[in-house]
């Protein structure tokens, strides 16, 4: 499952010309490496969470931070980056169910290209963040 998911994530920072598209494969992208974090670590993942809480719960399966958490001092300067990995990750979701694809609108997108490009890249940045420190933790 790991190495599908990182080719998953090295397809989805490649690109694509259908922004809505491309910014729904981010999202979903980072759900399914969410539940697989959560699956390899706990045997299981909630299949009915919402995507903030199973991303925060992969997260902190892999004692990353995330925005709720304050920050303490002398923390290492890596926890305001997971922060900010999770914020981000949670703006691709709401980019993608309000302006793309989300939920099945009948409408057209009104994700443009650039944002499309950024919200594939952050999901492949957090998605392949993720994978990175199951993989450590595995060691």
């Amino acid at each position: 499952m790991t190495i599908a998911l990182q080719a998953y994530a090295v397809r989805a920072q490649r690109g694509s010309q259908d922004a809505a598209l491309l910014t729904g494969t981010g999202k979903d992208l980072m759900e399914a490496t969410a539940a697989h974090v959560l699956t390899s670590i706990r045997g299981d993942y909630p299949a009915g969470a919402n995507f903030m809480a199973l991303l925060g719960m992969a997260f902190m399966a892999l004692g990353l931070a995330v925005p709720e958490q304050p920050a303490e001092p002398g923390e290492p300067p890596a926890k305001a980056l997971e922060r900010g990995l999770f914020a981000s990750a949670c703006a691709v979701n709401k980019l993608r169910n309000k302006e793309g694809t989300g939920h099945g609108r009948p409408w057209p997108s009104t994700v443009s290209e650039d944002e499309a490009t950024a919200a594939i890249e952050l999901a492949g940045c957090v998605s392949g963040y993720l994978l990175a420190k199951l993989k450590l933790r595995a060691r």
